[in-house]
């Protein structure tokens, strides 16, 4: 399968990725949704875009398991972690520093120095934490992969991981147990090798049908609220994962051969791609500075409008400014020496 050097399907999914993090905590953190009554036209869609949001952690993993078929496991690749590592370690101290000072809250040094590496400085590094296991461990995945040599056999290997982790954690709830669960945690398998079989097999799946595919994966749930739970609070019935892991798939299928002529277009989501990781971790700061601001007017979630489209632009404006900045101080510092090739 021949690509070019600088995917702009990839570009784009990455950028969809990194819109749907904000927007999903809009609905799951700051706002009152789970708590609010589903009885109007407004929560119906609410619950439609929480749906297509939810896509957002599965679909960075299976671009991870996209690009990182070629990976061999040598010193230059694991010193390449530290693109992702320093960074990390930057953002933390800029997170326990901003909470000793605008949270005034009482952050020393050693106590500091354990969050960062409890993963809990930031508040989403949970996302760093599974990284580094996954970094370390894609040269031996792709060795592994290439010795399946048909899309049956490939289909089946996902299959197996998705039953083995998102399905048993959808089925195994409320104190019931199905599926033994036991090898739940290893649901980033099973979307890095989708984004492995997308690379290496494509699509046979016509373009209609990933659309509606789509369409009935994130309208199912809310559909089932209304006609079984009208006027009782927004419930996962399907689980969060069961349906919308395979959309996942069908829009990263649909949208991963996209390209436009358009230069400035191109730029535009070359930057914000290059920039994603920065992004994810700059998104609960910018929380804790917009949300007290602008939800000290909110009544309901029926306003979610009036607050939705003008928190996430300005959230995810916000956290490219600061994102682009550190990048630029890392590279002006040439910290960056530490990951790039020598000459």
């Amino acid at each position: 399968m021949i690509l070019q050097k600088r995917l702009q399907g990839i570009d784009l999914l990455k950028c969809i990725a990194i819109f749907t993090i904000p927007a999903q905590h809009f609905f799951s953190h700051q706002t009152h949704f789970r708590d609010a009554i589903y009885d109007t036209v407004s929560m119906f869609i609410q619950s439609v875009g929480l749906e297509f949001f939810l896509m957002g952690v599965p679909l960075f993993i299976a671009i991870t398991g996209f690009l990182s078929h070629q990976t061999q496991p040598t010193w230059a690749y694991y010193r390449k972690s530290l693109k992702v590592l320093v960074p990390y370690l930057l953002i933390s101290v800029i997170y326990i520093l901003f909470r000793n000072w605008h949270l005034n809250e009482s952050i020393g040094i050693r106590h500091g120095l354990g969050m960062i590496l409890r993963f809990n400085a930031i508040p989403y590094a949970w996302y760093v934490e599974m990284w580094i296991g996954l970094y370390f461990l894609a040269p031996f995945l792709n060795i592994l992969y290439e010795g399946i040599t048909s899309r049956k056999t490939s289909i089946i290997l996902i299959a197996t991981l998705y039953v083995m982790s998102y399905l048993t954690s959808t089925v195994n709830r409320h104190g019931f147990q199905f599926l033994p669960d036991y090898w739940v945690s290893i649901s980033p398998l099973a979307s890095y090798f989708i984004g492995s079989h997308i690379r290496k097999f494509g699509t046979l799946v016509p373009r209609k049908r990933l659309v509606v595919f789509i369409l009935v994966a994130i309208l199912a749930e809310p559909i089932i609220n209304l006609l079984f739970f009208p006027g009782q609070v927004y419930r996962f019935i399907l689980g969060t994962v069961m349906l919308i892991v395979p959309a996942m798939a069908a829009l990263f299928l649909l949208l991963y051969q996209w390209n436009t002529p358009k230069r400035w277009l191109q730029r535009m989501l070359a930057a914000v791609s290059n920039l994603t990781l920065e992004m994810y971790l700059y998104c609960a700061l910018c929380d804790m500075v917009l949300y007290p601001f602008f939800l000290q007017w909110f009544q309901n979630q029926s306003q979610f409008g009036l607050f939705f489209f003008v928190i996430i632009p300005l959230e995810l404006a916000a956290t490219f400014c600061i994102a682009w900045i550190t990048n630029k101080a890392i590279s002006i510092t040439h910290i960056d020496r530490l990951w790039q090739k020598r000459k």
